[in-house]
């Protein structure tokens, strides 16, 4: 009788070690630095946050083996990978060391060669997608399209995607763009994380992206992520984004959190497209 009480307190002891919130702040580690927005979670898994503007997180692993791995990312730093079984302290600090992307040669002209393009879903529906009492922070889920590209090569100017309608006061996005890796999402193609601002009863949100000088040769993803939302209190904080409408069949791509996995055709598709300019050969 006494060891299988005993065996029966290591199951709940066991179980009570395994249930866990973890909680803790990412840092620049050349300057030490808050780092806000980091996405953070468990790769493949709907287990995902972001870092606050001081830096600091909240990530629930009740659910997920702690031979797992959380995954620290964010455009411009060196990704960090911490096994949930080695996290020991009450609070973790995370450092992230700043990493040097290349981006490719573009020449320059005095003139536009051609007028922009849009590639993506230009038109908005009637039709709509959202929810009332938002919260306030994100958890680095995504939502957008594949823009493909053909053989030709571009230089990214805008990109743009449309809300329905929206009662929030202001809404902080960030703008994500990515090869392709197979059917996937791969890497990013930015070298500095990209954010806009949208506010009540705004239309198409967009981003001027021309100093960026991001050249464009291959099919590529783009995506927009809820970072921050300040709401009203005592409104209903009602968020709604639009369908769009294109003749070619665009693949859609989402993940609802950080580092989920990415999930193809799950969510309608996205009013959003981008307008390049083509480059000389």
């Amino acid at each position: 009788m006494m060891r299988f009480f005993c065996f029966l307190l290591l199951i709940f002891v066991g179980h009570g070690a395994y249930a866990q919130i973890i909680s803790g702040r990412v840092l620049d580690k050349q300057t030490n630095a808050p780092l806000p927005y980091v996405h953070i979670g468990v790769m493949n898994r709907n287990v995902g946050t972001i870092s606050r503007e001081n830096g600091q997180f909240e990530l629930d692993v009740s659910n997920v083996p702690t031979s797992e791995k959380i995954t620290f990312s964010m455009v411009g730093y060196s990704t960090v990978h911490l096994t949930i079984s080695s996290i020991t302290s009450s609070e973790v600090i995370v450092s992230l060391t700043p990493s040097v992307t290349v981006l490719k040669e573009i020449v320059v002209y005095d003139k536009p060669i051609v007028d922009l393009i849009k590639l993506g879903r230009p038109i908005a529906t009637k039709t709509t997608m959202g929810h009332s009492g938002s919260r306030e922070w994100g958890t680095g889920g995504e939502w957008g399209l594949k823009i493909p590209v053909g053989e030709n090569r571009f230089k990214l100017h805008t990109i743009a995607f449309h809300m329905r309608f929206n009662t929030i006061d202001s809404i902080l996005f960030r703008i994500n763009i990515f090869s392709m890796s197979g059917d996937l999402p791969g890497e990013s193609l930015l070298n500095r994380d990209i954010y806009v601002t949208s506010y009540k009863n705004d239309k198409w949100i967009t981003k001027d992206l021309d100093d960026k000088n991001i050249v464009l040769e291959a099919d590529f993803v783009v995506t927009m992520e809820v970072i921050r939302i300040w709401y009203s209190k005592h409104g209903d904080n009602e968020l709604f984004f639009t369908y769009g409408k294109n003749d070619n069949e665009l693949v859609t791509f989402s993940r609802q959190s950080s580092q989920d996995k990415w999930r193809i055709g799950e969510m309608p598709p996205l009013a959003m497209y981008v307008t390049v300019r083509k480059l000389n050969e």
